[in-house]
């Protein structure tokens, strides 16, 4: 899957203003800008980490992470609040 990401790292970049093509949609580029902003080694993330990486609202991160973690994509470390990718590199407890 980080290879299939890979690509937005350029999309990343480029400022959410410029996703308006109406040919794309938007919210899948944001959700798979949230997705590629979880750490790929396995670490945890936090929701304000990722917003500010995106420069996007909290609560808007919160509801992509939300359904990535429904989608067995992400998993949430129910002590710290934090979310890492499902099947990452890292071993340690799921929460």
């Amino acid at each position: 899957m980080s290879v299939v990401l890979g690509g937005l790292g350029t999309l990343r970049k480029k400022s959410l203003s410029q996703l308006d093509d109406r040919r794309l949609s938007r919210s899948l580029l944001i959700g798979l800008l949230v997705y590629a902003s979880i750490p790929a080694d396995g670490s945890f993330i936090g929701i304000a980490e990722i917003a500010r990486s995106i420069e996007l609202q909290p609560s808007m991160i919160h509801r992509y992470v939300s359904t990535l973690v429904a989608a067995g994509l992400v998993e949430r470390n129910s002590d710290t609040r934090k979310y890492r990718a499902v099947g990452s590199v890292a071993g340690g407890a799921n929460g």
